[in-house]
């Protein structure tokens, strides 16, 4: 099975820690690979199945959307899409450092996971016009000034 793979009409990427999928730049995930024993027919065909993204709202706001998906152990993980396709396609380099970064939403919708709609932002804190960056530099000034 190759790392690329055109699936209806799309590029699809395997995904790096989760080797039985593929994801394609618009976000949706595909199982291109199963354990199962196949027959004489079936040989050689690449089965594909689409996993579904889940959205969740919560105080009247759309969250983003997870997958559930399974290791090569076998353990199942609820992993969100939008970094998966940050990551794949590029638009990341590595993983976000915790806390301290998000993945935005150029066109403002959460459901549009192709990568061209995907950026890194500096994580705010809910209803602050600050970011950590200006919290720095007040911080800085106040003891400046306590000096």
């Amino acid at each position: 099975m190759s790392n690329k793979l055109i699936i209806n009409n799309e590029e699809c990427r395997k995904l790096i820690s989760f080797e039985r999928y593929h994801i394609s730049e618009s976000g949706r995930i595909y199982r291109t690979e199963t354990d199962k024993k196949r027959s004489w027919r079936a040989k050689g065909r690449v089965f594909i199945s689409e996993i579904k993204v889940h959205f969740r709202i919560r105080n009247d706001k759309l969250q983003q959307g997870f997958a559930s998906l399974t290791d090569t152990k076998g353990k199942l993980h609820n992993i969100a899409v939008a970094p998966l396709v940050a990551i794949t396609f590029g638009v990341l380099l590595k993983k976000l450092k915790k806390k301290k970064q998000a993945i935005g939403y150029r066109d403002g919708n959460k459901r549009n996971l192709h990568y061209s709609n995907l950026f890194v932002i500096e994580h705010t804190h809910i209803n602050s016009k600050l970011n950590s960056k200006d919290v720095k530099h007040i911080k800085k000034q106040i003891n400046k000034e306590a000096n």
